[in-house]
């Protein structure tokens, strides 16, 4: 009779209107009976009775397991492997998304997509991130160095990075890259931080350029302005406070694709900074409303990196062509460093180097309180009066 339950050894069976039947399973040792359905009902009792002898057999044998931890278990498993199936490339595309969400710059962002795309992504870009070895790191980072140590480096730290954020995500539980410092310090490190410009090398190639091009230089090295922080200028930056003009640094010019304006290279890059007096007049007579370096085509945009670095290189030439002594290989990044430099051997603190230079740490801030042989001979001079 349809609806009549059979009760069977830690279970029931049922026979359906339908004509099926329908097996229940009971927990074992359950009080109250605790009873689950088989995940599918039966066309005939036989296979439903074959069904309960399993269960049974499996409660005998110690290996029964509830269905909702073997549920759990199976969805554990395929998350696991939906994590464990993630490429490099796909996570480094969730890791530059991160990025953008904390605030990155949009030119930072851009040269590690950049990175990405010339030196990780050729080798590791289709491999899973669980596949990447250190042996596979190592063998890769050796051919990149034997190419351009200072690109392997700064490639090497970029695959780094999306490593570090795998480990977090727990996609894995260490990184692969494990290449000690020694071998990665990029021979041009020195040079990326940069070196000291003497200020009539400076105001050299600042008079190189054609007005009001040629108050870059002098932002870089005497106010300390990164290149897209002075490239994206405007008007309203500028504020006068007891006789001093000051710049309210918001925004930069964007370092790759149409010109364009972004917010700073972190938040720390928003900062206010003082003018030196003698070239605040240079800079107010320059103001006009908007940009003060806008883009020869289109006022609106400030001029490009491109059309900046070409006008920039022939200035360094034209120096050069007078005799003026220009440090070879000299970037506007020098004429930062060297004002950062100054300021520091004036004896500003840690914190005063960081607020000036709009750095995000004291560690970076710090780079400029380096001593050199110069600082010691003054020091010198100073002990013995």
């Amino acid at each position: 009779m349809a609806g009549k339950v059979r009760r069977e050894h830690n279970g029931t069976i049922r026979k359906l209107p339908s004509g099926r039947y329908q097996l229940r399973f009971k927990v074992p040792g359950s009080l109250p009976p605790v009873y689950y359905p088989a995940p599918h009902t039966f066309a005939t009792k036989a296979p439903a009775q074959a069904a309960l002898r399993r269960h049974n057999a499996a409660i005998d044998a110690g290996t029964w397991r509830h269905p909702d931890d073997l549920k759990a278990e199976a969805e554990a498993t395929a998350e696991r492997a939906a994590v464990e199936a993630v490429t490099v490339a796909e996570l480094s595309e969730q890791w530059l998304e991160v990025k953008r969400a904390e605030g990155l710059a949009h030119g930072s962002l851009v040269t590690y997509r950049s990175r990405l795309a010339a030196s990780v992504l050729p080798a590791f870009g289709t491999v899973r991130v669980v596949d990447v070895t250190p042996e596979a790191v190592a063998d890769w980072f050796k051919v990149r160095d034997a190419e351009s140590r200072h690109v392997a480096a700064l490639a090497y730290d970029t695959l780094a990075a999306v490593m570090r954020y795998a480990v977090g995500r727990g996609v894995i539980t260490e990184s692969p890259c494990t290449v000690p410092s020694k071998q990665r310090a990029s021979k041009r490190s020195t040079g990326e931080r940069g070196i000291v410009v003497p200020d009539d090398i400076m105001q050299a190639i600042a008079a190189e350029l054609p007005a009001p091009l040629h108050l870059v230089p002098l932002l870089a090295g005497w106010a300390g302005l990164r290149e897209g922080e002075a490239l994206g200028l405007t008007a309203d930056a500028l504020s006068e406070h007891d006789g001093t003009t000051f710049l309210h640094i918001t925004q930069q010019a964007t370092a790759k694709g149409p010109s364009g304006l972004a917010p700073t290279k972190s938040r720390a890059g928003e900062r206010v900074v003082p003018v030196p007096g003698w070239l605040a007049p240079q800079l107010h007579e320059a103001v006009e409303g908007g940009l003060l370096f806008p883009s020869p085509r289109d006022s609106s945009r400030p001029i490009s990196r491109s059309v900046w670095d070409r006008r920039f290189a022939a200035a360094v030439e034209a120096a050069r062509a007078k005799g003026v002594p220009v440090p070879a290989g000299v970037r506007l990044h020098d004429f930062r460093h060297s004002a950062l430099t100054r300021f520091a051997r004036a004896g500003a603190t840690a914190e005063d180097m960081r607020r000036f230079g709009g750095h995000s740490d004291d560690k970076t801030a710090g780079v400029y309180q380096h001593s050199d042989a110069a600082r010691l001979a003054d020091i010198m001079r100073r002990s013995e009066s």
